[in-house]
């Protein structure tokens, strides 16, 4: 979802397909401006939907684990830059990390799918749900005690 980059800096998500190829990929010279390359690239990232919740998944679903969860997702307003069917918002937001460059903003990532990923936030620093809930810290996760981070937990692994 846009706008595009961890830090939210692109604004069409063919100017990120463009930029990646020629800056994180360092793609071939002749192949970087080519427009049907960036064209095919944009248009099948387009068609791709997120995995299921791996708990979904391997159809292991704690739904009372959820659903406390989910109500804990809502009570720390998670909500604010985790919203609506895709789970992320518009722009950048400060999450109470700061990068190795010092920015606080970031770019928020749909949660659909979240629970398949093996490093999280834009350098990884996190590797999976809990970490970045325990260790790492997220805007909020500060004051949980450790049942409310399993539900927590458990209600992310379902979308």
């Amino acid at each position: 979802t846009g706008p595009w980059a961890w830090h939210g800096g692109q604004g069409e998500l063919h100017e990120q397909v463009r930029k990646s190829i020629r800056v994180t990929m360092q793609g071939a010279e002749e192949k970087r401006d080519r427009p049907e390359v960036v064209r095919g690239l944009t248009a099948f990232m387009k068609v791709l939907v997120p995995p299921p919740g791996v708990d979904v998944a391997r159809g292991r679903l704690d739904g009372k684990a959820v659903a406390r969860g989910k109500a804990i997702f809502r009570r720390l307003d998670c909500g604010k830059c985790h919203k609506g069917d895709t789970l992320t918002s518009n722009g950048a937001h400060d999450v109470g990390v700061r990068d190795e460059g010092g920015r606080r903003k970031f770019n928020p990532p749909s949660l659909r799918g979240v629970s398949q990923r093996y490093g999280l936030l834009h350098d990884n620093r996190a590797k999976g749900l809990g970490d970045l809930l325990r260790r790492v810290g997220h805007e909020g996760s500060g004051e949980l005690e450790e049942k409310e981070v399993r539900d927590l937990v458990r209600y992310l692994r379902s979308l």
